[in-house]
């Protein structure tokens, strides 16, 4: 993902997600100990406990993954893969 190209839409899309997230304070992980994060703000997106709508990001990074995946098995032969469903289950922000 990080070296794919994402459209200034789509970008917009994904950080309105991220800044809504980092909205919800009691969210806040940062006074966990068993993470580091930095002194940053640990915001769990997927699944959430908030009323946030993540539908786009999931549906997104899963879509991506499909592309990646059918492209290895049609440019590499890699049978293994074909029909692989990629489901996104879990996805935080910092």
């Amino acid at each position: 993902m990080a070296v794919d190209d994402i459209p200034s839409d789509v970008h917009i899309q994904l950080k309105n997600i991220v800044d809504q997230a980092h909205t919800k304070h009691e969210l806040n992980d940062e006074g966990n100990p068993n993470i580091s994060i930095r002194g940053g703000q640990q915001v769990q997106l997927v699944p959430n406990e908030f009323d946030l709508n993540t539908d786009f990001l999931k549906t997104f990074i899963e879509s991506r993954c499909k592309e990646y995946i059918d492209n290895v098995v049609r440019t590499q032969g890699i049978s293994d893969l074909a029909g692989f469903e990629p489901t996104l289950i879990s996805a935080w922000t910092i």
